[in-house]
């Protein structure tokens, strides 16, 4: 029987303000939350095996190569310090990072064998032994300081969950150290982060790292191939190739597995999945995402806190995951998913009538129409989404009806796509996603 699953949502929607940030290209990487690790306490890492990392699956076909069909981008090049590509390499099990966080959400060692705080500023890292790199060198504390300080100068961001000032003590051949310049009590989480997935200096293009799968073709905006590394620490992977197929279109991408064409299909809309033959198997896995709006409060009418509040109110969330993603995730009720495994709080809740009455109680009065104006103006945004997750413009839809049903009206189409270059601060509302990349994702192929 041939299978479908999809990755859950952990939780929808949480409303945030904000400045206008810059448009998200890709998933963004795991959440860096703080940990307080007592001094002189170790992280040691569990016994190395394959079949705990996730690429390490049974063929299901003949040949050993798995075809994916994806909406999302595709690496723009096979060089990790090149925009997001990093992500990517984690995320097909061509990179590895020092810390990995496990499919229960739990901090353990990965290219480390132990990690050990020796003081509030300096964490000691110990190097797991037999690890090779693609082209067959051993990793060593220097080659791990080397791509520090690499990923420092080419990713700006990596510079947000290790300071690039940090101090790199290379104490010996599997011995590193890092002085923080101020105590970081999440840096064991932040070396899991995709910006310091360790690599050396590119080679005819490709980036040098470590992974269980070799990238060896990248076809821009359209194909990528990674090739089973047989040296892996971990053992060798099951299979042989994976070909991942960009097909931007959600119904060529149902077709292409429907035919056979490819074996996994990844972001899958929910219409679509009931679309599919009965013979493909559905499977539902909690996962760390939160789809979230944020605000412009730097411009009307979100610089208004009451409209902000009423925003929120008004999004019924409950109805929202029926509507939009048939039930497979959870409602957000603050910052963090459910799935964490953390104590939360409720922050967020739907009431329309409070929502229309603090809209009414700021000024904002229901016109002919039913759009409330204040001062001359008419309560109207724009929501932009990004289509590289098919269920958001679904979500934008959806979400603007609420909002109309307190007096707020949305300008121009609904669901608009962003355009990085000419958005600028100019949008209202921005319809993102953050988060772990837990994907909705379809397999067809035989279980194992």
């Amino acid at each position: 029987m041939r299978t479908f699953s999809m990755l859950g949502l952990a939780a929808l929607l949480l409303l945030s303000a904000c400045g206008a940030p810059a448009a998200p290209e890709a998933p963004p990487a795991p959440a860096t939350t703080a940990i307080a690790v007592p001094t002189t306490e170790t992280i040691a890492a569990p016994a190395p095996t394959a079949s705990t990392d996730p690429t390490a699956i049974t063929p299901s076909t003949a040949s050993g190569e798995l075809r994916i069909g994806t909406g999302l981008n595709i690496p723009t090049s096979l060089i990790a310090t090149e925009g997001t590509n990093g992500f990517n390499m984690v995320t097909y099990g061509a990179g590895e990072t020092l810390m990995r966080l496990t499919p229960e959400q739990q901090l353990e060692p990965w290219l480390a064998e132990t990690v050990e705080r020796s003081d509030e500023r300096t964490w000691r890292v110990t190097l797991r032994e037999g690890v090779t790199f693609h082209d067959g060198s051993p990793l060593t504390a220097q080659s791990v300081a080397d791509s520090f300080a690499s990923s420092w100068a080419n990713l700006p961001n990596a510079n947000t969950f290790v300071p690039s000032d940090t101090q790199v003590l290379v104490a010996d051949e599997r011995t590193i150290e890092f002085t923080t310049p101020e105590p970081l009590g999440n840096f064991g989480y932040s070396l899991a982060n995709w910006n310091f997935v360790l690599h050396k200096a590119p080679v005819d293009g490709i980036s040098v790292m470590t992974g269980m799968y070799r990238p060896v073709s990248l076809t821009t905006d359209q194909e990528l191939v990674l090739e089973r590394f047989a040296e892996h620490w971990g053992g060798g992977a099951a299979l042989e190739r994976i070909r991942i197929l960009r097909l931007p279109d959600a119904n060529a991408r149902a077709l292409a597995l429907q035919s056979g064409d490819i074996d996994m299909l990844t972001n899958v809309a929910p219409d679509i999945a009931r679309s599919l033959p009965a013979d493909i198997e559905q499977v539902s896995i909690p996962g760390t995402r939160m789809h979230h709006i944020i605000l412009n409060h730097t411009r009307a009418p979100f610089d208004d806190r009451s409209v902000r509040e009423a925003a929120s109110l008004a999004i019924d969330r409950d109805a929202l995951l029926l509507a939009t993603l048939d039930g497979q995730g959870q409602t957000a009720v603050n910052l963090y998913p459910a799935s964490l495994g953390l104590p939360l709080l409720e922050a967020q809740r739907t009431d329309v009538a409070r929502a229309q009455t603090l809209l009414d109680e700021a000024g904002w009065l229901v016109g002919a129409d039913g759009v409330r104006e204040k001062d001359g103006q008419r309560l109207e945004v724009q929501l932009y989404s990004y289509p590289g997750r098919p269920e958001l413009t679904q979500m934008a839809i959806a979400i603007q009806a609420m909002l109309a049903d307190v007096g707020l009206r949305r300008r121009g189409r609904g669901g608009q796509r962003y355009r990085r270059d000419d958005r600028g601060r100019r949008f209202s509302g921005e319809h993102v996603f953050g988060g772990r990349a837990e994907r909705p994702a379809l397999h067809a192929g035989d279980h194992a």
